[in-house]
C-alpha cells in the first residue's frame, strides 16, 4: 500500500493540472452555435410563413399543368422512338429481327394510346395512330414476304452450289466440259444475282439459256450430266429459280421502300403534330410559371435580407473561432510536427484552455514516446536468447566501423565463429540445453572482448562475429586463441563432440585493411571461407 500512495498522488497532480482551464472551448463552441441555431430558425419561421403563401399556387400548378406538359412531352417522345423503331423493321435481316421490331412498334404505339386520350383532340390523334398502325402492320407484311424470298432464293443458291461442287470436286469431272459448263453457268448466275436492276437480271437469264442450250447441243454428255445440267438450269432461270427468286425481291424490296418512306413520313408528321400541340399548351404554361415566378421574387427578396443578416452573424462567429481556437492549433500543430522531425521545440502555446492542456499532454506523450524509441531501438538491435547484438546490430555495427577505419586508415579484424557439432549438441541435450549453450557461448565472448569498441554478435542459429577496430591479424590470432581457451575452462559437456569432451568453436578470421574497397559482406564472406578452412582441418581452432 505504501508503494501506491506516490502513484496515486502523482496521477491527481496530473488530473489536477489538465482540469485548470480558465475558458473552455466547450462554452465557447455552444454559445457560437446556439447563436446561429437561433438565427437559423429565424430565417426558417420566415421561409414558412412565406412558402406557405404560395403553396396553393404551386399546388394548382403541380395538379393540372406540370403532369399534362409531362404528359405532353412523353408523347412526343415515344413518338420520336415510334420513329427510330419503324427504321429498325425497315432494315431488319431476319425474321427474328423483323419479329422483335415489330413487337417492338405495336408495344410503343400501345404506351402512346392511352397519352392520346387525355388530350384536347384525342378522337383526330387516335385515328392518325389507327392509320399508323395499320400502315406498319401491311409494312410488316411486305418485310415478312421480302425475308421469305430472301430464304427462298438463298436454298436455291445452296442447291446450285451442291451440283458446281459436285463438278469440280469429281476427279473423273474435274477437268471435263461438263465442270466447265458447270462453272460457267454458276458464274453467269452470280453476276446476274449481283445486279439491282430488272432488265439485267433478265438479259443474264437468257445468256444462260442460250448458252445452256448450245451446250447441250454441241457438247457430248453422259445422261447423268444432263441431268444434273437440267437440274442447274432448272435452279437458275426456271419459275422457282435463283433468277425469278432474284426478280420478285427487287419487286418486293421496291414495295417495301415505297410503303417504309409512306410510314416514316406519317410517324414524322404526327410527330410534328405532337410538337405543335405540346408547344401550344406549354405557352399557357409560361404564362402561369411568370405570373408564380413574381410572387417568389417577391418572397426571395424577404429570405435574402434574412439570409445575409444571418451569414454576417456567421462569419463573425467562424473569424472569432479562427482567432481564438483554429490559430492556436495550428501554430501547436507546427510545433508537433517540428518535434517530430527531432528539433527541439518547446509545445507552449497561449490561452487557459484544452488547448493548453493538449500541448501540456503532448509534451509528457513525446517525451515517453522518445524513451520508448530508444528501448525499442535497442531491442531491434539485441538478440533476444543470448542479449548480444543479432544480424541487424552486427550490419549497423559493421557499417560505422568500415567509415572510421576509411577516415583513421587502421585495419579491422573479424571473427566468424561457428559451435562444432551443435546439431548433434541439440539432437543429445535437447533444444533447451541448446539454447542455454548459446548463451554461455555468447558470455563467454562476452568476457573475453577487453576493449569497450571490440563488438560481439550472434550472426545466425549457432554463429557468432566479432569485429575488432584497430587489431591486425597477429591481435585477431591472440583474441581466437583467448576464446578457445576460455571455451576449455567453461568446459560445458558435449558427450557427442568428435572433437573433445567440451563445447568448441570453429573460428575464421578476415582482415580488412584501408588499401582495398571491401564491404560488410564481402568481408563476412572472407570470414566464412577461413571458418570452412578451420573446420575442414579438425575444428576447435582458427583459420585465416
Amino acid at each position: 500500500m505504501k508503494d501506491n500512495k506516490p502513484a496515486l498522488t502523482k496521477a491527481s497532480d496530473s488530473k489536477q493540472k489538465y482540469r485548470s482551464v480558465h475558458s473552455s472551448l466547450n462554452t465557447v463552441f455552444t454559445l457560437s452555435f446556439s447563436i446561429v441555431l437561433v438565427l437559423s430558425a429565424i430565417v426558417a419561421l420566415i421561409a414558412y410563413d412565406r412558402l406557405a403563401a404560395f403553396e396553393e399556387l404551386l399546388d394548382d400548378t403541380t395538379a393540372t399543368s406540370f403532369p399534362k406538359v409531362m404528359s405532353y412531352a412523353k408523347m412526343y417522345s415515344q413518338v420520336n422512338e415510334l420513329t427510330y423503331a419503324t427504321d429498325s423493321l425497315t432494315i431488319a435481316n431476319t425474321q427474328g429481327q423483323r419479329r422483335i421490331a415489330f413487337d417492338d412498334l405495336k408495344a410503343k404505339i400501345s404506351a402512346i394510346r392511352p397519352l392520346v386520350t387525355e388530350f384536347d383532340n384525342a378522337q383526330r390523334s387516335l385515328i392518325q395512330l389507327d392509320v399508323i398502325a395499320q400502315e406498319i402492320e401491311a409494312l410488316n407484311a411486305l418485310i415478312d414476304e421480302q425475308l421469305s424470298i430472301g430464304d427462298l432464293l438463298n436454298k436455291r443458291r445452296q442447291a446450285v452450289y451442291r451440283i458446281h461442287d459436285i463438278a469440280i470436286h469429281d476427279e473423273e469431272l474435274a477437268h471435263s466440259d461438263f465442270a466447265h459448263t458447270v462453272s460457267r453457268l454458276v458464274i453467269m448466275a452470280e453476276e446476274g444475282l449481283s445486279f439491282k436492276r430488272l432488265n439485267r437480271i433478265k438479259n443474264t437469264s437468257r445468256i444462260i439459256t442460250k448458252f445452256y442450250n448450245h451446250s447441250i447441243e454441241t457438247l457430248n454428255f453422259e445422261d447423268s450430266q444432263k441431268l444434273l445440267l437440267s437440274d442447274l438450269y432448272e435452279g437458275l432461270v426456271g419459275d422457282d429459280g435463283a433468277m425469278a427468286m432474284k426478280i420478285q425481291s427487287l419487286r418486293i424490296l421496291g414495295r417495301t421502300r415505297g410503303r417504309a418512306d409512306f410510314v416514316r413520313n406519317l410517324v414524322i408528321d404526327y410527330a410534328r403534330f405532337a410538337e405543335y400541340e405540346s408547344f401550344k399548351y406549354k405557352g399557357t404554361v409560361l404564362e402561369d410559371i411568370k405570373d408564380f415566378s413574381e410572387t417568389v421574387d417577391a418572397q426571395t427578396k424577404t429570405l435574402g435580407s434574412a439570409v445575409i443578416f444571418t451569414f454576417g452573424v456567421i462569419i463573425i462567429i467562424v473569424f472569432y473561432i479562427q482567432r481564438r481556437v483554429i490559430r492556436r492549433l495550428v501554430l501547436l500543430n507546427k510545433k508537433v510536427v517540428s518535434r517530430l522531425a527531432g528539433d527541439a521545440i518547446d509545445l507552449k502555446v497561449g490561452g487557459k484552455d484544452e488547448i493548453t492542456a493538449i500541448a501540456k499532454s503532448f509534451e509528457e506523450f513525446a517525451q515517453t514516446i522518445e524513451r520508448q524509441k530508444q528501448e525499442l531501438l535497442k531491442s531491434s538491435l539485441t538478440d533476444g536468447l543470448t542479449n548480444i547484438a543479432n544480424r541487424r546490430g552486427l550490419d549497423k555495427a559493421f557499417k560505422n566501423l568500415l567509415l572510421s577505419a576509411q577516415r583513421q586508415q587502421w585495419p579491422i579484424s573479424i571473427l566468424m565463429m561457428d559451435i562444432d557439432n551443435f546439431k548433434t549438441y541439440n539432437d543429445h541435450y535437447g533444444h533447451v540445453a541448446g539454447d542455454e549453450c548459446l548463451q554461455k557461448i555468447a558470455s563467454a565472448l562476452t568476457s573475453v572482448m577487453r576493449r569497450p569498441e571490440d563488438f560481439v554478435a550472434r550472426y545466425g542459429g549457432e554463429e557468432f562475429v566479432c569485429l575488432l577496430p584497430n587489431t591486425p591479424l597477429k591481435g585477431a590470432q591472440i583474441v581466437a586463441d583467448s576464446i578457445i581457451e576460455q571455451l576449455e575452462l567453461d568446459s560445458i559437456p558435449h558427450e557427442r563432440s568428435d572433437v573433445a569432451k567440451h563445447v568448441t568453436l570453429s573460428i575464421g578470421i578476415a582482415v580488412y585493411t584501408s588499401e582495398k574497397e571491401e564491404t560488410s559482406d564481402s568481408l563476412l564472406k572472407l570470414a566464412d571461407t577461413a571458418l570452412y578452412r578451420a573446420k575442414k582441418h579438425g575444428k576447435n581452432r582458427y583459420s585465416n
